[in-house]
C-alpha cells in the first residue's frame, strides 16, 4: 500500500460541469417521482375515508424521498465549495463486483382480501483495487481496466464520482511468482493425453454425480409441478412439456454413459494450457465469496489458494476428464500449485 494513496488537485472547469449536471439530473428524477406520488395521493389515497394511517404511511415515505434528495444536493453542493479532487494513479490489484439482492413484498385490494406479490431487485457494484485502495467505479471503466494494468482515476471526495479515468499501461508481462521466468512469450502448449490417478477419479466422480443429480432434481420437480397438466388432454401444453421431459432423460441416461466410458478410458485425463486474462472476485448478500479466472478458454471459478497465487498473463494447465468434459483440476507449475476444483 502507498504512503500517500492520492494527490489532490482543484477542480476544472469541465469538472465543475460535471458536477453542476448532477442538479439537472435531481431535478428531473424529483419532478417523475414528485408526479407519481401526486398521483398515488389524488387518485387511490384520497378515496380512503375509513383510516388515516395509510395517508400517514405514504406521508413519511415522501419525507424521507425529499430528505435524501436534498442531501444529494447538499454534498454535491459541498464537492463544489470544496473545489477539490482526489487524484489516484497505481496498479490495479484485484477488481470485484458485488450483487445486492433485495426482496419487497406488496399488497394490494385491501387488508384482508388483497393480493400479495413479491418482487425481486438486484443491484450491481463495480470496484477497482488500487494498489490497496477500493474504489467504487462504473461499469464502463470497470471493463476498461483489467488486473495489473496501470491506471490514473479522478474522483470527488466526498461523492466518489468520477471525473476522470484513463488506463495509462496494460499489463504485457507475468507478474513473477518464485520461480517464474515472467515472460508473455510463454508458448501454450497442445492438449495433451495421459492416464489418471485413482485420486483423480475420485474427485471426478464426486463433480459428476453432484452436477448429475442436481440435473435430476431439477427435471423431477418439473415433472411433479406440471403433472397435472398432463391430465387437461390439451395438446397445446402436454406435447411440449412431454417433449421437454423425454429430452432431459435422454440427457441423463446419455450422461451415464458417457461417465460409463470415462471409467473404462486408460488415458482419461487431458491437460490443456490457458493464459489468465483477468481476475474477478464476486461478491454477493445471498451467496458466497466467488474467485473467478478469465482465461483464454473463459471464465473458471477456482479456489482462493489459486486466485492469490497466479497473476495477469500466467500460464496454467487445466486437467480435464476424457467423455464427460469436466475441468477438475488447475496447476500453475512456476509456483508449484496444484489445485483440485471439487467445491
Amino acid at each position: 500500500m502507498l504512503a500517500k494513496q492520492y494527490e489532490v488537485k482543484p477542480l476544472s472547469e469541465k469538472d465543475r460541469q460535471r458536477l453542476r449536471n448532477q442538479y439537472w439530473i435531481m431535478g428531473g428524477f424529483t419532478v417523475f417521482a414528485g408526479m407519481i406520488f401526486y398521483v398515488i395521493f389524488t387518485n387511490v389515497l384520497s378515496g380512503i375515508h375509513q383510516s388515516q394511517i395509510p395517508v400517514i404511511i405514504f406521508s413519511v415515505f415522501a419525507i424521507i424521498f425529499a430528505g435524501i434528495v436534498v442531501a444529494l444536493a447538499w454534498q454535491n453542493h459541498t464537492e463544489l465549495a470544496l473545489g477539490i479532487k482526489h487524484c489516484y494513479t497505481g496498479r490495479v490489484s484485484d477488481k470485484r463486483v458485488n450483487k445486492h439482492v433485495s426482496t419487497s413484498t406488496h399488497h394490494s385490494g385491501g387488508i384482508r382480501g388483497g393480493h400479495r406479490s413479491t418482487r425481486t431487485t438486484t443491484r450491481i457494484s463495480y470496484y477497482l483495487n488500487i494498489d490497496g485502495k477500493e474504489l467504487k467505479v462504473n461499469a464502463q471503466e470497470y471493463h476498461q481496466a483489467a488486473t495489473g494494468d496501470t491506471v490514473y482515476l479522478e474522483v470527488s471526495p466526498k461523492k466518489q464520482y468520477i471525473l476522470t479515468f484513463q488506463v495509462l499501461e496494460h499489463t504485457t508481462s507475468v507478474q513473477s511468482a518464485p520461480g517464474s521466468s515472467g515472460s508473455q512469450s510463454t508458448a501454450i502448449e497442445q492438449e495433451k493425453h495421459y492416464a489418471i490417478s485413482a485420486r483423480e477419479r475420485e474427485v471426478v466422480k464426486t463433480l459428476f454425480f453432484r452436477r448429475w443429480r442436481k440435473s435430476l432434481y431439477f427435471s423431477l420437480a418439473v415433472g411433479v409441478l406440471f403433472l397435472p397438466v398432463f391430465t387437461t388432454g390439451l395438446i397445446i401444453f402436454t406435447l411440449p412439456l412431454g417433449a421437454y421431459l423425454i429430452f432431459k432423460t435422454y440427457r441423463l441416461l446419455r450422461a451415464l454413459s458417457e461417465y460409463n466410458h470415462f471409467t473404462k478410458s486408460l488415458r482419461a485425463k487431458s491437460v490443456s494450457q490457458v493464459r489468465i486474462n483477468d481476475k474477478i472476485t464476486e461478491t454477493s448478500n445471498r451467496a458466497k465469496t466467488k474467485y473467478c479466472l478469465i482465461t483464454s478458454q473463459g471464465r473458471l471459478a477456482v479456489p482462493v489458494e489459486l486466485y492469490e497465487t497466479v497473476s495477469k498473463s500466467d500460464v496454467i494447465d487445466l486437467h480435464r476428464a476424457a467423455h464427460v468434459n469436466i475441468t477438475y483440476a488447475a496447476e500453475h507449475k512456476p509456483s508449484r500449485t496444484m489445485i483440485y476444483l471439487e467445491n
